[in-house]
């Protein structure tokens, strides 16, 4: 024997130590190449719940269009933890689809058209993180529905979000023809494409919790 000192209990256990330390050398390099293969996380981890509705007159051409259209550009972005809705200021047309020559318009450029009237409520500036009017007599009429002044910092202009338009307003296709509701469309595809680039940058969150409030239900 060349060395006294290296008995069978040391040899196994410098056997042991050995396969442990090559072990842990695997898992680290498995760990790391893991780490390696995982796909980017999804672009609906990238923004926090938000919620936002529409709000023009009756809520049976405009905001219900609006509503439409930005569903259809979220689900192109798979942005589908943002909750969407529309509302009108008067309750004349509560319970009712949307007007068929908006209907016709959305079902022409291949956008659901399902939708049910209802009249905005005060207590809603607590649950939307925005609120976008179709007009400035829609925002006029918002703000002075407004519970307190602080309230009003969720109201927004539909046009804002899109920085190329020529208006502020988006005009009440109503007493029009079928032609002004290709018009209004028109207005509102770019602004929503706006408004999906302002939720990603504005409500972009690495917390799971977020900045914003979730819209329980969907009305």
């Amino acid at each position: 024997m060349g060395n006294s000192n290296l008995t069978i209990d040391s040899i196994a256990k410098q056997g042991l130590i050995f396969r442990i330390d090559c072990v842990v050398r695997v898992l680290r390099t498995e760990g790391a190449a893991a780490c390696c293969r995982s796909s980017p996380l999804s672009p609906s981890l990238l923004v926090s719940s938000v919620s936002v509705i529409f709000v023009c007159m009756g809520n049976i051409c405009r905001s219900p269009m609006a509503a439409s259209v930005l569903r259809s550009e979220l689900e192109k972005t798979s942005l589908s933890q943002v909750q969407v809705s529309s509302a009108g200021t008067g309750g004349w047309h509560v319970g009712d689809p949307a007007d068929r020559r908006a209907q016709a318009a959305l079902a022409r450029r291949g956008y659901r058209t399902e939708h049910q009237a209802q009249q905005f409520n005060p207590g809603w500036f607590d649950e939307f993180d925005l609120v976008v009017a179709m007009d400035r007599d829609n925002l006029r009429d918002l703000q002075r529905l407004a519970p307190s002044r602080s309230r009003t910092d969720t109201l927004r202009l539909m046009l804002e979000f899109d920085p190329e338009a020529e208006t502020v307003d988006v005009p009440d296709p109503y007493y029009g023809s079928a032609g002004d509701f290709d018009q209004v469309l028109d207005l509102l595809e770019p602004a929503c494409r706006g408004l999906v680039t302002h939720l990603q940058t504005t409500y972009r969150s690495d917390d799971k919790h977020g900045p914003s409030r979730l819209v329980s239900r969907d009305r």
